[in-house]
């Protein structure tokens, strides 16, 4: 049987409670910050893989007209825009191909994060490629 001395109190005082609460709290709103963090990241993550397949299918448009690069190059890019124009998984994306020199193109897509504090494009894929002249195209 438990005896109690007279002027004590045994178990937790109210401010140890407080302080423990306030302990806790601060440390789940550490992992909620971690948790959101984490999604942003993961978005951004999916953003630059949106943008990669993008340069990618410019990629595959120049070489599936080697052929007609030369003469057809400005359509090629005109359509390859205008094929992504109304994607909005990237906001107010842009995208470019240079033909810096024969063969070799530059392409360059990019778009604005929304989680940077910034309002221009803060976020760049850029894809050089060469492609030849084959022998045989007119």
């Amino acid at each position: 049987m438990l005896t109690q001395r007279p002027g004590r109190c045994d178990g937790f005082s109210m401010i140890e409670v407080l302080v423990t609460m306030v302990i806790i709290s601060v440390g789940l709103l550490g992992a909620a910050a971690l948790q959101v963090k984490s999604m942003q990241y993961a978005y951004s993550s999916y953003q630059h893989t949106i943008a990669t397949v993008q340069a990618n299918d410019a990629v595959e448009r120049l070489w599936a007209n080697v052929c007609a690069l030369p003469t057809k190059f400005s359509d090629i890019e005109e359509d390859w825009k205008a094929a992504w124009k109304d994607d909005t998984r990237l906001p107010k994306w842009s995208g470019d191909i240079d033909d810096k020199d024969s063969g070799t193109y530059t392409i360059t897509i990019g778009w604005y994060d929304r989680f940077e504090e910034e309002d221009e494009e803060d976020r760049q894929v850029v894809i050089t490629t060469a492609i030849p002249q084959l022998p045989g195209c007119p």
